[in-house]
């Protein structure tokens, strides 16, 4: 058995744990795809305007489930974005973890997950974010502009948890919807934008098929 192959089986039970895994997200026979594991973290992960301390504001952890990204950022919000290539028909969900230790609560903050499969006319990547906000309530869904992202809010929480929790996205499905067209055949890539004094943690994020 190759060590991604245990990878994979390892994570797998992760996010069956404690009732994580819904009848509504089983895993068929496709399998999941690990599109963000870290194993290429810092080199892969370009940061906005090449921010040069990306590794004081985000490293790469492990316990006894795998490798997790921790963010702690300072006073400024901090974006890293990963080019990464995956089927959204054939995997349209999108599944992690998210484990929140600190959020200033003096004004709005929000933790970012975004997606971006596909581009515009141009080039230019179109991104769905799904948002922890200590403002909006879940299921709030906001967007600034032409040429700006959609933002679905998916946690409210402001208290810190310390304890994984654990997202489930119809990504496809929500371009579709947001955009109306389908996701390109290969999807743009993935990032993380956190929102100055906010510390959480990442988990593995995965592509799983609908059924």
């Amino acid at each position: 058995m190759t060590l991604m192959r245990i990878f994979v089986l390892g994570l797998i039970v992760w996010f069956a744990i404690e009732g994580t895994v819904s009848a509504e997200h089983e895993l068929s026979k496709v399998g999941p795809i690990v599109i963000a594991n870290y194993s290429e973290f810092p080199h892969a992960w370009k940061s906005r305007n090449d921010h040069p301390a990306i590794e004081d504001l985000y490293a790469v952890h492990h316990d006894e489930n795998g490798p997790y990204l921790k963010a702690k950022i300072g006073q400024r919000p901090q974006r890293i974005f990963k080019k990464t290539v995956w089927d959204p028909f054939t995997h349209p969900i999108l599944t992690w973890k998210w484990r929140l230790h600190a959020m200033p609560t003096d004004n709005e903050k929000t933790v970012a997950v975004y997606v971006s499969l596909g581009t515009d006319i141009i080039g230019i990547p179109k991104i769905v974010k799904y948002l922890w906000s200590n403002t909006h309530p879940e299921g709030t869904e906001l967007n600034e502009g032409f040429f700006r992202p959609h933002e679905v809010v998916v946690q409210s929480k402001a208290i810190p948890t310390n304890e994984w929790i654990t997202e489930y996205v119809d990504a496809s499905e929500d371009y579709s919807r947001f955009f109306n067209m389908d996701p390109d055949e290969k999807p743009y890539g993935i990032g993380f934008l956190v929102s100055p004094g906010v510390e959480i943690d990442f988990s593995v994020v995965v592509a799983l098929p609908r059924e």
